[in-house]
């Protein structure tokens, strides 16, 4: 699905036109719809960390290959995304998916969206709030265990992130009629709510 502003577009989706890769066997990645420079960080065991300022660090396979809305050029779709490409590499231990606001310049369609896929199993965490200017916020702790498994330890309250395009806030249902014609540019929909 894509819809104006690819509201409706997927995460991974978005991922792979960035350039991304959405192939390994663990995926992290993070969407948000603003001009807010968001940064995804993955504390990982042995006290490393995948983000902007490290994007592949010695002591884990994973690597930092999409890192939107830094410098001068800003998306109104930016994502970021960590993968490590071989779950039989990946060390076991205790992670934190952590997003960072790094500069904040948008006051609407704030918040966040991430996305965990480990072995083909999506998990996705909305964030509806703003990640205030300089702030942090765990997103997600989990565990990668010496038997292969991916379990999530604690999470934020999740809730889908809402947008307002087209004059109407998005994730929520909205009556409207619909008008039409034989010619196609005279159908439109009235927002009744």
């Amino acid at each position: 699905w894509a819809y104006k502003g690819s509201v409706a577009d997927s995460i991974k989706e978005r991922v792979k036109a960035a350039g991304g890769d959405v192939e390994g066997d663990l995926r992290c990645s993070l969407s948000w719809f603003n001009r807010d420079d968001l940064d995804i960080h993955l504390k990982c065991p042995g006290n490393v960390r995948i983000y902007y300022g490290d994007k592949r660090p010695g002591g884990t396979t994973g690597k930092l290959d999409v890192d939107m809305n830094a410098g001068g050029i800003s998306s109104l779709t930016p994502v970021e995304n960590i993968t490590f490409p071989d779950a039989s590499r990946i060390k076991p231990g205790k992670y934190e998916l952590i997003v960072n606001n790094y500069c904040a310049r948008d006051l609407e369609n704030v918040g966040c969206e991430v996305e965990i896929e480990f072995m083909g199993k999506l998990t996705t965490f909305y964030y509806p709030k703003p990640v205030l200017n300089g702030k942090s916020v765990t997103i997600a702790v989990f565990e990668y265990t010496k038997a292969g498994e991916l379990n999530i330890i604690s999470s934020v309250d999740s809730a889908p992130v809402s947008l307002k395009t087209w004059g109407i806030n998005t994730m929520h249902f909205h009556p409207c009629l619909l008008y039409t014609s034989d010619a196609a540019d005279d159908m439109q929909c009235v927002d009744l709510g």
